[in-house]
């Protein structure tokens, strides 16, 4: 594909919103940083259908997730958000800048989250479904472009026909058969993906269900979940053209009545890590000697302000408050590294017990064991939830003593 032929804009992470462009070229948005050539040797997604991120609960939900399996790729379907709800109220630090695909309040919805320090290009192809799409720069290897689907439980094969459409666009993108991984919730239950044959009388039809197949025969593309996501039922997909990239995939509990799915991408990313910056602690600074200094030095100036030129006046006092900030206000360095502020040590150890049990319980299958991990399960959703609440709390509490509301004194009509 042509370069000239690519919108390339600067990276302004823009919840994405339905395209009613019918060009079927991709437009990409680009995150330009400096680049860090890591040694990164496998990249992890989690393909996690969420039942709606709008609740305090169900986004603790997700945080418990991402601590537990660590993804670096998180490929989202049923959101439930609209643009009246922004990104950084939903996602943790690590995935700041997600690509999402909103439907509306209440319903639908999907989104790639991908970790900060990677070099990402977001990749819109008009086409008019659920699904959202991103590149990822690797290293030694062509690009990986990853997607996301989510399709309605109806027998309307128009959704199907657009995410063609869309996977058709991103084939484009290169001469040569591109590595691409395309995760969601399908809902296409009676589909035999070791045979790629349709069950007897499927839901929503034989002609819906052979479409998919369809769609995965003509573009090379392997589906590569083994495990029922749902029930007895696989319908989380993880969908691939090089089945050699992807390793490791499990299938393990999620945030919804889906299981999530957990895989290896044996590929190297480059990443962009942020550097240390300087911030000043206010909160904690001599705010009185802060003003005594700036007042006493700016008196001096303003005196003899006219003699000097409009410039040299700024460039003053410019030195004079960075200088007074410098020596009245503590400073210190924060890294790169993004942490839950309410996850303890306590809760990370209580998460990698219950980790523990599932997978007793899943090797082993007494339901004693199952039970245990139950029990476990339970009591990490109750510390995480309870964590949460008394952060958000404190902070509350925090903000009320530092801004005490005023006081009307008697009540209107009081004598």
């Amino acid at each position: 594909m042509n370069e000239s032929s690519i919108v390339s804009t600067s990276n302004s992470f823009e919840t994405l919103s339905d395209s009613e462009n019918e060009n079927e070229t991709p437009t990409e948005n680009t995150n330009h940083q400096n680049i860090n050539n890591s040694n990164h040797n496998q990249m992890k997604v989690m393909v996690v259908n969420c039942r709606s991120l709008i609740s305090d609960k169900k986004k603790v939900e997700l945080q418990n997730l991402i601590e537990t399996h660590k993804p670096d790729i998180i490929l989202g379907t049923e959101s439930h958000l609209d643009n009246t709800i922004a990104s950084s109220e939903v996602f943790p630090d690590q995935f700041q800048n997600p690509y999402r695909k909103d439907r509306k309040l209440g319903e639908g919805g999907v989104f790639i989250a991908v970790d900060n320090n990677y070099i990402t290009t977001e990749i819109l192809t008009g086409s008019d479904c659920e699904t959202a799409w991103c590149k990822i720069n690797t290293q030694g290897r062509q690009p990986l472009y990853i997607g996301t689907f989510y399709r309605q439980p109806c027998s309307n094969i128009d959704k199907l026909e657009e995410l063609e459409k869309s996977i058709n666009c991103i084939m484009n993108t290169s001469q040569n058969l591109p590595n691409v991984i395309l995760g969601g919730d399908f809902n296409l239950p009676h589909i035999n993906w070791q045979t790629n044959t349709v069950n007897t009388n499927p839901q929503y039809g034989k002609a819906l269900n052979e479409k998919l197949i369809e769609i995965s025969n003509n573009n090379d593309m392997n589906q590569m979940v083994n495990e029922p996501t749902r029930g007895q039922n696989i319908l989380d997909l993880l969908m691939t053209t090089n089945p050699g990239l992807v390793s490791n995939i499990e299938v393990h509990p999620g945030m919804s009545d889906h299981q999530v799915v957990i895989a290896n991408i044996d590929m190297k990313a480059k990443t962009s890590k942020k550097k240390p910056r300087l911030v000043h602690l206010f909160k904690k600074g001599d705010m009185n000697g802060l003003k005594e200094n700036i007042q006493e030095n700016f008196t001096t100036r303003m005196n003899n302000m006219e003699e000097n030129t409009v410039e040299e006046n700024w460039t003053y006092f410019k030195k004079i408050i960075l200088q007074a900030t410098k020596e009245f206000i503590p400073q210190k360095t924060i890294g790169s590294k993004q942490h839950v502020p309410w996850i303890s040590t306590h809760i990370k150890r209580l998460i990698r017990r219950r980790q523990r049990r599932y997978n007793a319980a899943k090797n082993i299958t007494p339901r004693k064991n199952w039970n245990k991990y139950k029990q476990m399960r339970d009591l990490v959703k109750k510390t995480m939830n309870e964590a949460h609440d008394n952060y958000v709390r404190q902070i509350l509490n925090q903000e009320d003593e530092e801004n005490p509301k005023p006081s009307l004194g008697k009540s209107f009509g009081s004598t």
